[in-house]
């Protein structure tokens, strides 16, 4: 008899835990947390946890807002707007069963930044980290950075905290978001600033938006949802669970560093074999090649450089790697390293090992899977004098240990690109911001869609998507253009998948209240991440101040020249008239560049053949001359390549924009 009743109460106490309010306080859901920003123009919904049934009390600035738990024991009670509040202040939560409190919040602008990688790089990643870290000393801007997860069903909860900008802090906060809202924060007064960091490295739009919507199309359903339906009967543990399953199957193990014995660390033999850096060493020993290798090249150190320290980088090695100056050491990335074959080195050399004269880097490579070896976006040695050594070119190369490769499971690769897919970013990041009312959206992607035909659809519908999902139809949109990158262009002809993406990107300024920051001036060869996210924040700010927060104070600001409908003179010029173009002028006061007329599709070479121009500017308007050597003009294009080298700005000292153009105009 005992038994049972103590049976019965042991049940009890565990369906009371289970429904998680035994003895617990309310329980505020994940934005509100200590050092929050709530947006001084909006109501705010606070939501949250509390005994079923039970009435809840929500105390904010002296006022009381009442309301009542469901059977669930989900609340919420709307919170007016407070106006800007510089004073830190708490809130208070509570029921019957106690007392829950946010303290050190804020009132000001709360803004969203969304997208990929360019997006999340934090300041220590950008131009000038360590001083920029040290000078940020600014408590009233806050980031709450959305911890990265994905799900097959939209979630109601999300993991993260806010995080104060200070020198201790700096250097992890997201940079784009940062210089945009340093600006507004100094220009308004001092305002408080809450950023919401709601972006992921490598993903692509669709992974953003709701499965309702891909599904509604079957153009979208065909490259957006297919993974995604494959893996959904898995689940999210399942997915997770399964990937490390195959993990365990697939990656090899580094058994030590034999070719330190031999001396590999101080340079070549004679019976290395050649490799061009950057490639992996699968060229040169083939495809099944996991394990260790050795990497070698000598660097003519001029005798000015000679007794100063240098600095070794490179955007990645693949995987793990212990990397030699003259024999010694200079530092190593090892398994310890969460995604090392994508972890940037930096590693310092004393200035005791760099001599006048030859000089040998020596890097020893564990390839624990798949493709390995030396092949980063930019590797170089970094002198104290800001001066660059490249570092790409003839190298040498040794195998240590060859490790035969091992088969991979066909679902891996898929698995571990499980939050690429539509709708599984959406699900697990930003459907649990519903109501979440923000003052202004950033936005920072498309690299991973680059020459997708249907990017410019998608986007405008994840434009629209995420201001009614945020409650906020009229919160300003600013994006960034995809920046230039890659090597410059060698011909004409050579125009990269990129340039479309850009005018995809460009044709959402079509809806009410988008704007778009350009960068195709500020981007970088080697970087995919460009460095100068300080101009692309002031830019931003810049559009928000003058069309939205402060247009008055804010007034002509900033505008982007481009190009409106032209026409052809009777000597065979092309006549551009440049809107906002007043002050158009060249950067380095040479001729305008990046000026090409392309022909007609050639369906036999399967190529549309291409030709420079020649350009002059005169006053609002760019004068540019039909090549004689294209008999049939088509198309006028204006930087229509990966990297253009641009050089021409209005004003403001905003690029032109990019744009291409058909030559059907009559004379």
């Amino acid at each position: 008899m005992h038994l049972i009743r103590i049976g019965k109460l042991t049940a009890l106490i565990f369906a009371l835990f289970a429904a998680g309010y035994l003895n617990a306080a309310p329980k505020p859901d994940f934005l509100f947390k200590d050092a929050m920003v709530l947006s001084a123009a909006h109501d705010t919904a606070l939501t949250g946890t509390a005994k079923p049934g039970d009435k809840v009390t929500v105390k904010v600035r002296g006022a009381e807002i009442k309301a009542k738990a469901d059977k669930d024991g989900r609340f919420k009670v709307v919170i007016p707007p407070l106006g800007v509040v510089r004073e830190p202040f708490a809130i208070t939560v509570s029921d019957s069963t106690g007392e829950a409190s946010v303290k050190d919040c804020l009132s000001g602008l709360l803004i969203l930044a969304g997208g990929q990688s360019n997006m999340e790089v934090p300041v220590k990643e950008a131009l000038n980290p360590v001083e920029e870290a040290a000078a940020a000393d600014y408590p009233m801007i806050r980031e709450f950075k959305v911890a990265h997860d994905f799900n097959f069903t939209p979630q109601t909860t999300l993991k993260g905290e806010w995080t104060k900008v200070v020198p201790a802090t700096a250097s992890k906060i997201g940079a784009v978001g940062y210089y945009t809202a340093r600006i507004l924060h100094k220009e308004l007064g001092g305002i408080p600033v809450g950023i919401i960091n709601n972006s992921v490295s490598a993903s692509p739009i669709q992974s953003w938006l709701p499965e309702e919507y891909l599904k509604s199309d079957k153009r979208f359903a065909k490259y957006f949802v297919k993974r995604f339906e494959d893996y959904r009967a898995l689940g999210r543990e399942g997915v997770i669970r399964r990937r490390a399953e195959l993990c365990d199957t697939l990656f090899q193990t580094d058994s030590g560093n034999e070719g330190l014995a031999k001396g590999w660390n101080e340079g070549a033999k004679e019976d290395w074999k050649d490799i061009e850096i950057p490639n992996p060493l699968e060229r040169v020993y083939g495809e099944a090649s996991d394990g260790s290798y050795w990497f070698a090249r000598e660097i003519e150190i001029p005798s000015s450089l000679a007794g100063k320290p240098m600095e070794f980088k490179a955007t990645s090695l693949d995987d793990h790697d212990i990397t030699y100056f003259n024999g010694v050491e200079i530092g190593r990335t090892g398994e310890e390293t969460p995604n090392p074959f994508d972890t940037p080195r930096a590693y310092k050399i004393p200035a005791n090992l760099v001599k006048a004269g030859k000089n040998v880097i020596s890097i020893r490579i564990f390839d624990s899977a798949h493709a390995g070896g030396i092949f980063p976006e930019k590797i170089f040695l970094l002198a104290n004098d800001g001066s660059e050594i490249n570092l790409k070119g003839p190298w040498k190369v040794a195998a240590e240990k060859i490790l035969p490769a091992r088969k991979w499971h066909p679902d891996y690769l898929p698995l571990v690109k499980i939050n690429r897919n539509g709708a599984t970013l959406y699900n697990a990041m930003f459907a649990p911001l519903k109501g979440v009312k923000v003052d202004a959206i950033l936005w920072y992607q498309g690299e991973s869609n680059a020459g997708d035909k249907l990017y410019s659809e998608v986007f405008k519908t994840l434009i629209s998507t995420w201001r009614n999902h945020l409650d906020s139809p009229a919160a300003p949109f600013v994006f960034v253009q995809l920046a230039s990158y890659r090597a410059r262009p060698k011909d004409a002809a050579d125009s990269g998948s990129w340039p479309m993406t850009r005018w995809a990107q460009e044709e959402a300024l079509e809806l009410d209240r988008v704007r778009m920051v350009p960068a195709i001036d500020i981007g970088d060869e080697f970087r995919i991440h460009p460095l100068n996210k300080q101009e692309v924040g002031r830019r931003a700010a810049l559009w928000l101040l003058q069309d939205f927060f402060a247009p008055e104070r804010f007034k002509n600001s900033i505008a982007l020249p481009t190009a409106v409908p032209t026409r052809i003179t009777e000597d065979g010029k092309i006549v551009i008239k440049i809107k906002n173009g007043k002050g158009l002028k060249t950067t380095d006061g040479k001729a305008p560049r990046c000026f090409s007329v392309a022909g007609e599709y050639d369906r036999k070479k399967r190529k549309t053949p291409a030709v420079w121009a020649d350009a002059e500017i005169k006053g609002d308007e760019i004068i540019v001359a039909i090549p004689k050597d294209l008999p049939s003009p088509a198309v006028l294009r204006y930087a229509w390549h990966m990297n253009p080298d641009v050089n021409i700005v209005n004003d403001k000292n905003m690029p032109l924009i990019p744009f291409q153009m058909l030559l059907n105009v009559k004379k």
